[in-house]
């Protein structure tokens, strides 16, 4: 016959064993929200930098539009800025 103190000890073991295996089970549904969480906030990353990607390719397609644009409207201007910059980036870079 069990005395009392081996009784409690049962059952003490067995709410042990219980209480691991459901923060075991806590700790694995954890895991799998924050892995869930975290793939929903790259996927939101990525969509968010594609779209900032395209918003900038589009702007600077614009501006090389524009530029060309003006090139071959004022083609002198043009060759005549460019020799200026190339003289103050020269001038620049040859004082170092």
């Amino acid at each position: 016959m069990k005395s009392e103190i081996d009784i409690g000890r049962d059952a003490l073991s067995a709410s042990r064993d219980k209480l691991s295996k459901d923060i075991a089970a806590v700790a694995g549904d954890a895991t799998a929200l924050l892995k869930n969480l975290g793939e929903r906030k790259l996927d939101s990353a990525k969509d968010a930098l594609s779209e900032a990607r395209t918003a900038v390719t589009q702007e600077a397609k614009q501006a090389a539009d524009s530029a060309e644009g003006y090139v071959r409207a004022h083609p002198w201007q043009a060759i005549g800025m460019a020799a200026a910059a190339g003289m103050v980036l020269g001038l620049l870079l040859g004082r170092r």
